[in-house]
């Protein structure tokens, strides 16, 4: 039978008697505290040369005498994934004691700020060397490992931390806490107890399912409120004190619940708090021992994850007995950290101003003005929906080697968001594409004129962008890069209307006319306004990103139940387009070439009588031959060299430039097939 414990190890029971441990359970410690060790040090050294903020020096880590936080509450994760959960766990130590010296405002700010950074699809604009762009850099390095090491749980613990703490910190209850119930009920999600069990379960490497959660969630409550109120009583303090040294601070704690509402004194609220830790451990001893009797065939894997619950409650109390988090202050002289204010926001320009005069002859005759509403209606129906934000995030990316101001920057993104929406309505309506991201297209609502007009307008917008927002020589880059995209796009819309299909050479030249000159526009525009000597752009980044970014979604299109749902199954076989698996299959099956381009034949009359879609029997049927002839194989394998000649090439740029780019490096690995 495989063992409870395989990673820890029990603390001496001969120690527990000092510092004023009074917990029933056992606490154990990581084989590996000196890994845990290693990681905080590395998080503290991080923050201070990314961020550089002083925050590293102000807060008090997972470090303590008697171990590692983490090697005492994640007693049983794997040696290989310790490291992940304690760099993960010291940036949380830093973000709390951060906000916890803030207004309730700007800590709210502040939870935003590392929930976009801990969030790999993340399109919030960043401004260049901006604190937020520093913090998203750091956290993308752990986004790499944890999704590294296992990225079903990785993006599992990653969401939940996001999701279940950061977006609900600070929220404040809906009514106020009449009892230690009510509290407790809402430190379940302040508290972030969800998350913490997404970092149990990827630090043991094990999966519970839905109804052992369901049928064990009575046993874990009590452990759940053992471990808040065990915080509340060591914390209080040190919170107190807080309160006491800086008006903006807050404090939520148990023990300052009941001295408000019971009216009692320190000690006695501390003596109840203790009395609540001592009987929610006993709760959970006697819920646990009696789930054991009834389900004496339990998987392993609940086995091992209940009796390490009691092993974390213990670990965590033991921890907190000693730690210098909750001890330090009382030798050190109160500090007043200087806070991070985010910066105001511009009020929103006003509207047309009114005159009285609107309606003179000489008024009309002189400047007469028509509404922008029937020209940009179209657009805004387009940016409602939503996108996935990847060209802002290359820019984000980019922007950690070019270090352009933060002004530059968004006019760049401007520029390359209005060029990408522009080139989205032309290309459904040269595609006669009926859907776009799960939503009707722009054109099948205000019509094709309408809607070409509209992307005819954004051209002419990004280009008065450019000249007004950007260097001289920003628009020559732009004006060359729509004259190389236009003519790639050409030649996939001559190979669909004349059913010639091109070989693999000429389809990537297409991709990087087409596809390509939009990346390229970016990095040479980038390069334009950079404030650093401009690091080695190689042709070949550019043409890899544009081929994989293509390519890619060529494949997505065919296989990919998400763009099924939100573009229609196999979309691009109803448009007859040449992808990449179809010209791989034709070129690399010959036998194939007669069946696809017949079945693209009738139905590009058929459209011609009435516009309909493709059947399901003529899809199926094509991807039959596109699987049997290798076409997807191929194309999946091509991507994975993509995908790798990539990597390869950061690693180049940040070898000569000498700065690593985890947030590149992480889009990169969001949108890999092998996740």
């Amino acid at each position: 039978m495989e063992a409870i414990f395989q990673y820890s190890s029990p603390i001496n029971p001969k120690e527990l008697s000092k510092n004023g441990y009074f917990s029933q359970l056992m606490p154990r410690i990581n084989h590996r505290d000196d890994l845990a060790n290693a990681a905080t040090r590395k998080l503290l050294s991080d923050w201070a040369g990314m961020v550089g903020d002083g925050w590293e020096s102000e807060s008090n880590s997972s470090l303590s005498e008697v171990g590692n936080w983490c090697s005492l509450v994640f007693p049983e994760t794997k040696p290989e994934r310790l490291g992940t959960l304690t760099y993960l766990t010291d940036l949380g130590l830093i973000h709390d004691d951060n906000t916890e010296a803030m207004s309730s405002d700007l800590a709210n700010q502040e939870h935003q700020v590392l929930s976009a950074a801990l969030n790999d699809s993340d399109n919030s604009s960043i401004p260049g060397g901006s604190r937020s762009q520093k913090i998203k850099n750091l956290a993308a390095q752990f986004l790499l490992e944890a999704m590294g090491i296992d990225y079903e749980k990785g993006s599992r613990m990653i969401k939940a931390y996001r999701k279940k703490w950061l977006e609900v910190m600070d929220s404040p209850p809906s009514d106020a806490f009449n009892d230690i119930s009510s509290y407790l009920k809402f430190r379940m999600s302040n508290g972030g107890m969800d998350p913490f069990w997404a970092m149990v379960l990827f630090g043991m490497d094990i999966t519970l399912t839905e109804d052992e959660i369901k049928a064990t969630q009575h046993v874990m409550d009590a452990v759940d409120c053992a471990l808040v109120l065990t915080n509340d009583y060591y914390s209080f303090d040190r919170e107190y004190a807080a309160v006491q040294s800086n008006p903006e601070a807050r404090i939520v704690n148990g023990v300052f619940l009941l001295m408000q509402n019971d009216g009692i004194d320190e000690a006695q609220a501390k003596s109840s708090i203790r009395d609540l830790i001592v009987g929610y451990e006993s709760q959970f001893l006697v819920r646990w021992k009696e789930y054991q009797e009834k389900n004496k065939n339990m998987s392993i894997a609940l086995r091992r994850f209940m009796e390490g619950a009691g092993a974390i409650v213990a670990g965590n109390h033991w921890w907190c007995t000693v730690c210098p988090r909750h001890h330090s202050f009382k030798t050190q002289p109160a500090k007043v950290p200087q806070t991070h204010v985010a910066p105001s926001k511009p009020l929103p320009a006003g509207g047309p101003k009114r005159t009285d005069s609107a309606t003179s002859i000489d008024t009309i005759s002189i400047s007469p003005q028509l509404s922008q509403e029937a020209l940009v209606e179209p657009i805004d129906y387009l940016k409602s929906m939503p996108s996935k934000g990847v060209r802002k995030a290359l820019i984000d990316s980019l922007n950690v080697w070019f270090d352009i101001p933060t002004k530059k920057v968004k006019s760049i993104e401007e520029i390359i968001d209005t060029l990408h929406q522009s080139s989205l309505i032309l290309d459904d309506i040269e595609d006669n594409s009926g859907i776009r991201r799960g939503l009707p297209s722009v054109h099948t609502i205000y019509g094709q004129a309408q809607a070409i007009n509209s992307a005819t307008y954004m051209f002419v917008r990004a280009v008065s962008l450019t000249s007004s927002g950007l260097s001289p020589k920003g628009l020559s880059r732009l004006l060359e890069g729509l004259e190389r995209l236009f003519i790639g796009q050409s030649w996939d819309l001559y190979w669909k209307h004349n059913l010639i299909c091109p070989s693999k050479e000429e389809y990537l030249q297409m991709v990087d006319g087409k596809t390509g000159s939009m990346f390229r526009m970016l990095v040479e525009l980038m390069e334009v306004e950079s404030l650093t000597p401009c690091p080695p752009m190689t042709k070949k980044l550019i043409f890899l990103l544009g081929r994989y970014f293509q390519i890619r979604d060529d494949y997505m299109n065919l296989v990919s139940k998400e763009y099924a749902a939100q573009k229609g199954t196999c979309e691009d076989l109803e448009e007859g387009k040449f992808s990449f698996p179809i010209v791989a299959c034709i070129q690399d099956c010959p036998a194939s070439k007669g069946k696809i381009l017949g079945l693209f034949r009738q139905h590009a009359a058929g459209q011609k009588q009435q516009p309909i879609g493709m059947g399901d029997e003529c899809k199926n049927l094509i991807m039959q031959i596109l699987t049997d002839g290798g076409a997807l194989a191929t194309t999946k394998s091509y991507l994975l060299i993509l995908e790798g000649s990539l990597k390869e090439e950061i690693k180049c740029l940040e070898a000569k430039t000498g700065k690593s780019n985890s947030l590149l490096t992480l889009l990169i690995e969001t949108l890999s097939l092998t996740q």
